[in-house]
């Protein structure tokens, strides 16, 4: 697959571009990524293959594999109406109705970040770079 990127390229479809290279060809973006600015409320979740990353109702965030719990935030009762949010500074939050309750403390500046439930069952947050000299060539 050839992608043809260029310096006026917006960072969103970079973003994108490069998940589309990393992830197999029956990847749906709309089943297993969370954007910037997105969210996950009670009852919805991430999915791949036999895999959910699940906002539950109680206000826990949990992995499930097959149906199995693998991991979870440990927020369960902490709150009402909770929900994921991907904020636009990388950091991934659980908000309830008066503040947040959990986060992965990875704000590192404005970007566009992407939370991705990927094919071997990690759960990573990709995009947003850090530093950039800016000396980069066009691709074409």
């Amino acid at each position: 697959m050839a992608i043809a990127i260029s310096i006026h390229t917006p960072p969103l479809v970079l973003l994108l571009a490069t998940l589309t290279l990393l992830l197999p060809t029956t990847f749906s973006a709309s089943s297993n990524i969370l954007l910037s600015g997105g969210f996950l409320t009670a009852g919805r979740s991430l999915q791949y293959n036999g895999y959910a990353l699940a906002m539950q109702k109680d206000c826990n965030l949990v992995l499930y594999d097959a149906g199995y719990e693998v991991w979870s935030t440990g927020t369960a009762g902490m709150g009402k109406k909770c929900y994921l949010y991907m904020q636009g500074d990388g950091n991934l939050v659980i908000r309830n109705g008066t503040g947040p309750v959990w986060s992965t403390g990875t704000s590192i500046g404005v970007g566009q970040y992407a939370l991705v439930l990927k094919p071997n069952r990690d759960v990573v947050i990709l995009g947003g770079a850090v530093w950039a000299a800016r000396t980069g060539l066009a691709v074409t």
